[in-house]
């Protein structure tokens, strides 16, 4: 769509953690005559050497996040752990399933879906898609 933007960044390791991969999207509306503009979705896969390092670290996203929030909730996503946070005008969704963490920061904007429903379905959309969960397995599976 000629009206959004994509941005993908690959990036490094982070060894302290235990991540071994990263990637970031960033999604913005270029259109003028579109409202929000401006960056709409924030999304970060991790990968970690273990389900216990991707945890580790989930948790702490989550405690990162839930201070100064206005607000969190647990969405059901399967066996996947996740903590939505509201955050001023933005909502957040940190989750955790086997070796991956897959992050989702949406700005407010208007629409049919709540943005906690949004980033729930999104989330499952994504896990559903990326590679095995399990640090050293190469089957796809979902939650």
């Amino acid at each position: 769509m000629d009206s959004v933007t994509v941005r993908t960044v690959l990036g490094v390791p982070a060894p302290s953690v235990g991540r071994l991969e990263r990637i970031d999207c960033t999604y913005t509306v270029t259109d003028p005559d579109t409202s929000p503009r401006g960056v709409v979705l924030r999304m970060t896969l991790g990968r970690y050497r273990d389900e216990v390092t991707a945890h580790d670290q989930h948790d702490r996203n989550v405690a990162d996040q839930r201070n100064g929030a206005s607000g969190s909730a647990e969405p059901d996503l399967g066996a996947a752990a996740a903590t939505l946070v509201q955050r001023d005008a933005r909502t957040v969704l940190l989750s955790s399933y086997g070796a991956l963490t897959v992050d989702l920061d949406l700005a407010k904007r208007p629409g049919p879906l709540p943005p906690r429903d949004l980033l729930t379905d999104l989330a499952r959309r994504v896990l559903a898609k990326v590679p095995s969960a399990g640090a050293d397995s190469g089957r796809t599976t979902s939650p």
